[in-house]
């Protein structure tokens, strides 16, 4: 059996992910999703609600290879930013 998933949630220390999610979409024209995700009390037991919840990545089969490892160096990016 393999582990799939096709859903990556993330924080990026402790900037809101809204921000994070701006700037993935303005900077690197890479669409996601962030927020509470109707969960907001799930988020109070992470820690994560005062930051806006989680980034929230998407892949399904129509992303190539090349649109994940341009993500992949975007977080890179952000995070040494930080």
């Amino acid at each position: 059996m393999q582990n799939n998933s096709g859903i990556v949630a993330m924080n990026f220390l402790d900037i809101d992910s809204n921000e994070v999610s701006y700037v993935l979409d303005k900077v690197y024209d890479i669409k996601v999703r962030s927020g509470l995700h109707c969960s907001p009390m799930a988020h109070e037991t992470l820690y994560t609600k005062d930051i806006g919840g989680i980034v929230r990545f998407s892949v399904g089969i129509f992303n190539t290879k090349q649109e994940i490892d341009n993500t992949i160096e975007a977080i890179k990016e952000i995070a040494s930013n930080m």
